[in-house]
């Protein structure tokens, strides 16, 4: 295979990616913003964080669904989505845009879903709020539903304890063999129970465990143009609220031992 992509080439293509994605959903009134750590990027470096790859956005679920099934044949200039929707193997219950002139290898995921790199694509639903009686229940079904679909997914490697590791060796090569897509559905299916247009709390849903996203539908709707590297995305319009919630002191950069990549592959260019 050919070299590895550096930091900054990774960069340059996932820029690329978000652009086309901007435009395409310029183009079809779909509302984004970015997220997570490319949202703190966009405010406390008007970019990348310096030494962090990636790009997150997120889209309330009904823009998130149009997009999906606008471009499950692919958009834009060798890029394409990819989901469980379009792949049976794909372990997320989120989409990713990848451009398809790279391929990745990774460390954790067991072979399945061809990926290039990428940018995620999270979507918002609605959700209960945590002193509503059901919440307790509803929590507990997504934390299981999501170490389902983690299972279904990773490679089969010694846990941190022999307990653990007897536990993994007993229950992913079952989950495997029903695979991803059955275990990603039924997620789905639960996040989105919780219509994001109705909803007076709405949370980024996709991944488990991260109650801080849960905020009033205001947060998420109203969004800015703001500078990212070289292109003028959305994002929220109360980001420091959103940043604040999610990080804590998000101004301050952590300490230099922790500014590391985060991700778990090596990208290649194939073409």
């Amino acid at each position: 295979m050919n070299q590895a992509l550096t930091l900054d080439e990774l960069k340059q293509i996932e820029l690329d990616i978000l652009k086309q994605f901007h435009t395409f959903c310029e183009a079809h009134n779909l509302r984004y913003t970015l997220t997570y750590g490319t949202l703190l990027g966009a405010v406390r470096h008007k970019g990348f964080i310096p030494w962090d790859d990636d790009i997150d956005v997120m889209m309330p679920r009904p823009d998130y669904e149009k997009f999906v099934s606008l471009t499950l044949n692919g958009f834009g200039d060798h890029v394409k989505t990819v989901c469980h929707q379009n792949d049976a193997k794909y372990p997320y219950p989120f989409a990713k845009v990848i451009d398809t002139n790279t391929r990745l290898v990774e460390t954790l995921v067991a072979p399945g879903s061809s990926l290039g790199v990428y940018i995620d694509i999270f979507p918002i639903d609605g959700t209960l709020d945590p002193n509503d009686p059901a919440y307790a229940s509803y929590e507990k079904q997504i934390n299981r539903n999501w170490m389902l679909v983690q299972m279904a997914s990773m490679k089969l490697t010694k846990g941190k304890s022999l307990a653990r590791t007897i536990v993994k060796y007993l229950t992913v090569p079952f989950a495997r063999l029903i695979g991803p897509r059955y275990f990603v559905k039924k997620q789905t299916k639960l996040l989105s129970s919780y219509p994001y247009d109705t909803s007076k709390l709405v949370h980024l849903s996709a991944i488990a465990g991260l109650n801080c996203t849960a905020m009033p539908h205001e947060v998420y709707e109203e969004r800015i143009l703001a500078p990212f590297e070289s292109e003028m995305v959305y994002i929220p319009a109360q980001y420091d609220l959103f940043l604040r919630t999610v990080y804590g002191d998000y101004m301050t950069p952590p300490p230099k031992e922790k500014q590391v990549t985060q991700h778990t592959f090596t990208a290649y260019r194939i073409k």
